[in-house]
């Protein structure tokens, strides 16, 4: 009787039948890192009004975030964190997808290689 582990994708139907993309490292470390930079970006927000105001805001409104930027410009740089840590979790999470596939498919690739190297140049 075999036992499924919890990375095995037959365990999760619903990302079973999202495709591969969906299932990709890059896909998930693209969303984690976007996530982190939104988090670390409103976090910067509400630490920046409490330095301001000395109390937290009861909700975070546009209006709040606009004058945020008006009273501390580096807000303007922060904005990006988002973008720029979702592009460098896609890259890395690219990496561990080839990472992955090669490690899984070295005997195949050893062979196709012994195959062409017996053929001769």
């Amino acid at each position: 009787m075999s036992t499924r582990r919890l990375s095995d994708p037959r365990s999760w139907p619903g990302l079973a039948s999202a495709g591969p993309f969906l299932r990709s490292r890059m896909f998930v470390y693209c969303g984690l890192g976007f996530a982190f930079g939104l988090g670390l970006t409103l976090v910067g927000y509400l630490v920046d009004y409490y330095a301001l105001y000395k109390t937290l805001p009861h909700g975070l409104s546009l209006k709040i975030v606009q004058g945020l930027h008006r009273v501390t410009p580096v807000h303007f740089f922060t904005d990006g964190f988002a973008p720029i840590l979702a592009a460098v979790g896609a890259l890395a999470g690219r990496l561990h997808d080839r990472l992955r596939y090669h490690s899984n498919h070295l005997e195949e690739i050893v062979a196709a290689r012994a195959v062409a190297r017996h053929r001769g140049p």
